[in-house]
This record gives C-alpha cells, sequence and structure tokens, in this order.
C-alpha cells in the first residue's frame, strides 16, 4: 500500500465510524422526540375532550341581573330595599345566586322546571323562583316574614 492507501486505511474507519454512530443516534433521537411530541399531543387531546365532556355535562351559565323591587313584610309591616346587583349561575338542574339584603348570601336552588335557559322554575319549601325572558322573581315566606324580589337580567 502507498502511504496515501495506508492513511486511508487506517483513519478512513475511525472516521467513518463516529460519524456513522452521529447519525445513527441523531435518527434515534429524533426518532424518539417524534413519539414522545406525539404521546404529548394525545395526552393533552384526550385530557382536553375529558374535561370538555365534564364541563357541558354540568355547565352553568353566568346571568347578570339587578333588581327592580325588593319588598318585605316583616310583623304586618311593609319594607323596600335599595336596588342591588346580583350574579347567578343556571344550569339545567340548579340555579345558584345570592343577594345579602334577601336571600343571606350564595343559595343553590334545585330547578323544577326548564324549559330552556331564559325560561325556567325553581321552588323549594318556601321559596318560589321564576325566570322568564330576562325577569327574573322570588318570594319567600316565613312565619312572620315575608320577601318579593324582582330583576332585570342579562345571560352573557
Amino acid at each position: 500500500m502507498t502511504a496515501v492507501g495506508s492513511w486511508q486505511c487506517r483513519h478512513m474507519p475511525q472516521m467513518m465510524l463516529p460519524l456513522s454512530v452521529d447519525v445513527v443516534l441523531s435518527n434515534d433521537t429524533q426518532l424518539i422526540e417524534a413519539v414522545m411530541r406525539n404521546s404529548i399531543s394525545i395526552l393533552f387531546l384526550a385530557t382536553g375532550l375529558f374535561v370538555s365532556a365534564i364541563s357541558t355535562g354540568q355547565a352553568k351559565t353566568p346571568i347578570y341581573c339587578e333588581t327592580t323591587q325588593i319588598l318585605q313584610t316583616e310583623r304586618h309591616k311593609i319594607t323596600t330595599s335599595k336596588n342591588e346587583t346580583f350574579r347567578m349561575t343556571v344550569s339545567k338542574d340548579m340555579v345558584a345566586f345570592g343577594i345579602n339584603g334577601f336571600t343571606g348570601g350564595t343559595n343553590a336552588f334545585k330547578i323544577s322546571r326548564f324549559e330552556r335557559l331564559t325560561d325556567w322554575q325553581a321552588d323549594y319549601d318556601r321559596f318560589y323562583i321564576s325566570f322568564l325572558d330576562g325577569n327574573f322573581y322570588f318570594a319567600a315566606v316565613f312565619p312572620h316574614s315575608s320577601r318579593a324580589v324582582s330583576a332585570k337580567c342579562q345571560i352573557y
């Protein structure tokens, strides 16, 4: 062998071996990264679909209201209160709202008749709640007092 041929035999395999290992590692790394990317994408998609299915089943629509009248009777005496704003959430099964002036905080009531988001009723024991086309009515009767509230509402 000539000096050039001897050099090629001794140095070419060493030069090619690291190059071919780098290429193989690079291809394996790329394949692993692609599989991991696909796995993570599938995981996020499945999680998103799961959360969406749960939230759709229990979707609550926010409704913002302002009272137009609050009347209260206490031991045969009628009083009125100043108008207030409040927020309620409505699903097909429940309505939750609260104005400290007439409910003492946030209360949840089971909806007894749900036609659509703008037409439903709820009643429980001493409470009666009605909602029709943005008009909200609430009535509560107790042994020595009663309350009647009307409000105008917007669905967002």
